[in-house]
């Protein structure tokens, strides 16, 4: 039997947003269930979940959901996981151009949640 999370999973504003009118939508419903999925392992274990990689080249992390990967970092001195994008895959990889977009994107939200503290 687990105990209580033992992290705190922050989703921004954009992500809540797109993951409430997919679970309307009766084809997206399974993305959405496999997100609060995610945050669940994600709450449960943090970096150490199943499907959690460090980018090395980035200061980011990224969960696999699907077809999908969520992009998160941690706030510093807290055991609070900002996740702050969520992009579709489907090439082998992602350009670093776009990583950079996302790693700015979650750097963004990671630093309103700080500064909420």
């Amino acid at each position: 039997m687990s105990g209580p999370p033992t992290w705190q999973v922050r989703v921004s504003v954009d992500i809540e947003d797109r993951m409430r009118g997919l679970a309307r939508k009766r084809p997206s419903a399974r993305l959405a269930a496999d997100f609060r999925a995610a945050l669940d392992r994600l709450a449960m274990s943090g970096t150490r979940a199943n499907g959690v990689k460090k980018l090395s080249s980035l200061q980011l992390w990224q969960v696999r959901i699907g077809d999908h990967r969520a992009f998160f970092d941690l706030v510093p001195g807290s055991r609070v996981i900002a996740l702050g994008a969520l992009v579709t895959k489907r090439r082998s990889r992602l350009d670093m151009k776009e990583l950079m977009a996302v790693q700015r994107r979650v750097h963004r939200w990671r630093d309103e949640l700080e500064a909420e503290r």
